[in-house]
């Protein structure tokens, strides 16, 4: 009856002394993360168009660093255009007066290297 006891006892016991589980976040991660950074410009061409990175998702790298990689916009002249799907985390390389050549990021590392007109926001995979 004692071990039976005993054993009881430590059932009941043991369950308090594992870690908490981390809270359940109900809010969605990407609307979270937009929320992390403003936009921020990051290059202005010479035509007076300015990149932006706007709105963010997290993400993890193999090595379990945490990130936030940002999608891209032009804005100019009061026009905002949208870089469709080409989430990055720095800034462009300027090729010529309408063309950036920006890293599309995957896992916190760049994987592709895209060519964005600056004029129409349309992105095509750089070649070289």
């Amino acid at each position: 009856m004692r071990i039976t006891l005993a054993l009881l006892s430590l059932g009941l016991t043991l369950p308090g002394c594992r870690p908490s589980r981390p809270a359940v976040s109900t809010t969605d991660s990407t609307e979270a993360a937009r929320h992390i950074l403003p936009d921020s410009m990051v290059l202005r061409m010479k035509d007076g168009a300015e990149i932006w990175l706007a709105a963010g998702r997290p993400d993890t790298s193999a090595a379990g660093a945490v990130c936030l990689e940002r999608l891209f916009e032009v804005r100019t002249s009061g026009r905002v255009i949208p870089v469709p799907l080409l989430y990055s985390m720095g800034p462009p390389e300027v090729v010529n007066d309408s063309t950036v050549r920006a890293a599309l990021t995957r896992h916190c590392v760049p994987s592709a290297w895209y060519l964005v007109n600056t004029r129409s926001g349309q992105p095509v995979p750089d070649k070289r």
